[in-house]
Parts: structure tokens; sequence; C-alpha cells
């Protein structure tokens, strides 16, 4: 395997606030990165540059065999990973500075690759090399852009072929990012970021541009969350600049220290709650995108240019992860950088049971139950606190998100389910960490922090339907527990039925029948509720 170098200035790459990790080095990439893109699942890693397109598997490190020669179609200069939900097939598209734009595809039972298209596109006068590529799953839509002028727009086949919907020529604009936006009524729009202009121009799928946002920056990279309805770009002159999808007036700048206006990839992570931007000068920012702090700053091992990072979250077991390439001239073999975000378990006051410390990490992510621990440090949960409310509340968390982090394993629990007590002091008033009562359902842990009673959850797809009574069975949140959901969190904080016809929110549970209702002749309706 090729060994790991740096340039004679290059130093030890280290997290400046101790936030992030070293986790591996990807070996076998010779010269500048271009791109760079993590599988979806974290189960793999591509990048692109003069050698091509390169694919390791992450797990163990190995770089995988490629289906054409180095280089054959030109330098990658665009990747996106094709992933579909009820597909067992991985595809992965590449375009180069030849206009090339390739697919290639392997089962997940398989380890190689195969490449099924390869096709040379039409790009603008000035610029046939493809800067950018993006893949939307939900409509299995691929979008295309080049260095000048072209958008296109594919489909892509379970076979990962493609068949031409539309391609779009946008006179004067030069784009240097592409993604899919909000789904319209024709399908998922086209975001094409123009770098000199600093126009984005959203098209639909009939190629059409319905509408344009001018920036007034020189953009020099872009991301999307559909799901945050946010998007970034990198305002080359001053950092990450944030904004609505639905609006065009910035919200907040992120600032990055600039020497040159170089272009530099941002994106989302750790699940949108923070943002990541390269740099000119050997440095990867983190910040917080609620606060604008820099969380951390990742220094490469010397001052070069940092376009290439991941875009959109990626987590390796459970873990945030952030890949890195360096995209400086004259590298020689440059490794990809794996840096992965601490997790690490402070020290507790007064003398603990064998275990106990583990333990604590797994009951601080059953009754938190909004995030797992690998979504939150433990020191950031102590200092925080909780309030129980009387209400009907359970938290669900893998059993096998938990036993990373514990010497027990799900086995172990499952077999016997009274380990959820070893550390139970009964009398005691129950404080922030602690749950009322606990249980294991097949391989997820449920707790609750102030119920004696713990339903069991649905945790299988169901037809929600009306039934009878007016009400939605299980599925219904007046009548139901309902286990916890980021999107819908009330639904899991409902007040428990009453009895009583004298309580004042009596009138939420009542079930309906005949009696509560009054025939008319007066109007289209059966009768009116009475």
């Amino acid at each position: 395997m090729t060994p790991f170098t740096f340039t004679t200035n290059s130093k030890t790459p280290k997290s400046k606030n101790g936030k992030y990790k070293l986790r591996a080095l990807l070996a076998g990439h010779q010269g500048a990165v271009a791109c760079v893109t993590a599988h979806p699942l974290g189960s793999h890693v591509a990048s692109g540059g003069r050698e091509g397109t390169l694919v390791w598997k992450l797990q163990d490190k190995k770089l995988l065999g490629s289906p054409t020669g180095a280089g054959d179609r030109g330098v990658t200069t665009a990747l996106a990973w094709m992933i579909r939900p009820d597909d067992t097939d991985d595809g992965l598209a590449f375009g180069t500075d030849d206009g090339y734009l390739c697919i290639w595809r392997r089962s997940r039972k398989e380890q190689e690759f195969t490449e099924v298209y390869c096709n040379h596109l039409e790009g603008g006068e000035n610029g046939q090399e493809i800067t950018a590529i993006a893949f939307d799953a939900s409509s299995s839509q691929l979008a295309v852009v080049h260095r000048a002028e072209i958008v296109h727009r594919f489909v892509v086949d379970p076979l990962m072929r493609l068949t031409t919907v539309k391609s779009t020529r946008i006179k004067n604009h030069w784009p240097q990012a592409v993604g899919f936006g909000q789904t319209a009524a024709r399908g998922p729009e086209i975001w094409s970021f123009g770098r000199e202009d600093g126009e984005i121009h959203i098209l639909d799928e009939g190629g059409k541009i319905t509408v344009t946002k001018t920036t007034g920056v020189v953009i020099g990279g872009a991301a999307i969350s559909v799901k945050d309805n946010a998007y970034i770009l990198d305002d080359t002159s001053q950092g990450v600049a944030l904004y609505k999808l639905s609006g065009a007036e910035r919200l907040k700048t992120f600032a990055v220290t600039t020497n040159e206006r170089r272009s530099r990839n941002v994106g989302f992570h750790d699940g949108g709650k923070a943002l990541i931007s390269g740099s000119d000068h050997g440095d990867v920012y983190i910040f917080d995108r609620r606060t604008g702090e820099v969380n951390d700053i990742i220094q490469v091992g010397c001052k070069d240019w940092v376009q290439s990072i991941t875009e959109q979250t990626t987590e390796m077991e459970g873990v945030p992860i952030i890949i890195i390439g360096r995209s400086g001239e004259n590298l020689g073999q440059t490794a990809l950088q794996v840096w992965e975000r601490e997790t690490p378990a402070p020290e507790r006051e007064g003398n603990l049971p064998p275990g106990a410390r583990e333990w604590m990490e797994i009951v601080t992510g059953l009754d938190l139950g909004i995030e797992s621990v690998a979504d939150r440090d433990i020191d950031t949960l102590l200092g925080m606190q909780f309030i129980h409310l009387s209400v009907i509340a359970a938290h669900l968390v893998p059993i096998s998100v938990l036993s990373r982090t514990s010497k027990y394993s799900v086995k172990d629990l499952i077999k016997d389910p009274s380990i959820l007590t070893l550390f139970a002091k009964p009398g005691t008033p129950l404080k922030s960490f602690d749950g009322l009562c606990g249980n294991h359902v097949g391989e997820v842990l449920v707790s609750t922090p102030n119920m004696s009673t713990l339903y069991r959850p649905p945790l299988n797809q169901c037809s929600v339907r009306m039934r009878r009574d007016g009400h939605f069975g299980p599925d219904d949140p007046l009548y139901f527990p309902q286990p916890f959901h980021r999107p819908t969190a009330h639904l899991a904080v409902i007040r428990a039925p009453q009895p009583s016809p004298d309580h004042p929110f009596a009138v939420a549970w009542i079930v309906l029948n005949d009696s509560h209702f009054e025939l008319s002749t007066q109007t289209f309706c059966v009768g009116s509720a009475s």
C-alpha cells in the first residue's frame, strides 16, 4: 500500500480544540484531490483527480479495483453516490474535465464496481468540464452541470442507465455547484449555482428557470439541506453564508480566514447542527450552526489548499465523520484524511461500581431519548437540566447503538433484562438520568422517566386509518403513547386520557356515538354534532 506523505513543511495533523480525532488515512491518491464524496451509509469513500476515480472500503481502508484505467476519461472533477432505499445496488456517478459522464455500479454483496454507462456530454462553448453532480433518491434523478452554461437533468433506471429529461443552456452562466431543492408539482427543483456572476438559477423539470437569486458574491461551493430548509454558500471573500431556501437574504456569515479567493467546498455536518468549510491554508473549519462559533479547526498538517471535503452529514458506526482531501499543486502522494468526532467519557465523582460509567452512558442515551450518545458528548449532557413532565413519554434507542459504549452486548440485555436495574437505588428521588421503568422490545430499548407502566411501542410499519369511533387506534396520540420522533416531538408528550367528564380537556377524549348527533334535513349533511 502506498505510504502517506506530506511535503517538506508538513506537520502532524491535529484537531485544534481536541473535539475530533484522525480515524484513518486512505492511501493511494496521487496529486491534488479535485473532489471527494462519502457513501450515505458510511461504507465507502470515492475521490477524483488526475488518476481518475478511486474508491475505498472505509472499514478496512482498502482501495478497490477500478473498472477502467486511471484517468481514461480525463481528470475526475465531480462525484455523486446514487443510493435508493429499495435498491440493493450502489451507483457512483462521476464527471471529468473532458465532459464525460460515467456510472459505476455494484451489488452490495460484491466488492468491485463495473462501468454501466459512459457518455460524452455537450458543454458550453467555453467549458466542457463537468463541475458538479447531484442525485435525488426520491425521484431517481441526476443533475449535472458544466463549467459553462449547460444544466442536464436525467432519470436513472434500476440498472443505473440514464434517460435525458432536459438539457438547458443558460447564457453567461458558469455553474460551480448543483443540487436538488424542494419537490414542486413537476418534480424536484434543480439549483444551479454560478461562480463569477453569483447567481442561483432554479429550474423546473421542463428546464424552465422559475426563480433567479442574486447573491452579489463569487460562489466557490454550495450545499442544500431540504430537511433544514436551508442552503449554504462558500463566499470566497468572507466564509460560509447561510440562507433559507425560501429567501434570498443572508441569515448569517461564518468567517473563514482567506489569503486568496480560491473555491472551498462547504457542507452540512452532524445532522445539520454544524457547518464545515475548507480553506486555502490547510485548515478545515467546523462551526456551530446555531451560535456561529467555531467548534473546532482541523489542521491537515501543512499550509495547503483544502478544497475537497464531504458536503453532507456522513456517519460511520453512528459517529459523524469528515473526509478531507488536499487540493494544492505538486503534492505527490496524498492520502485522504478521515476524522471523527470525539465522544469522551468524563471522570465522575465518588466511587462507582465496575461498569458504572458505561451504564451511565447507556442511561444518558435512554432517558434523553432525543439524541443517542453518538449525537451528544457526555460533558454536554451532564451540563443540561431536564424537567420530567407528568405526561406519557417513552424513549426508544436501538441496543446496537448503545452497546458500543457499554460492556453489555445485545444478547446480554435480551437474555437478562434485569441488567437495567444494576445501579438502581429504590426509595431515592429520581434524577436527570434515571428511568422509572424500562425494558427491551426485541433489539430496541424502551424507557420512561415518569410512568410505572410501559406500553409496547409500534416498531413496525403500519397502515394508519380512522376507526369507527372517529379516532386512529394505536396510532392516535390522544389515546396511545407515541415514540419520540424529532419532526413531531410534541406527540410524545401529550397527556394521557383522563376518565373524568369534568376534566378541562375531556372533549379531546370523547368517543363519538349516535347520541352525540342530531338528524338534520336543512343541509346536505346527514346530521350535526350536538
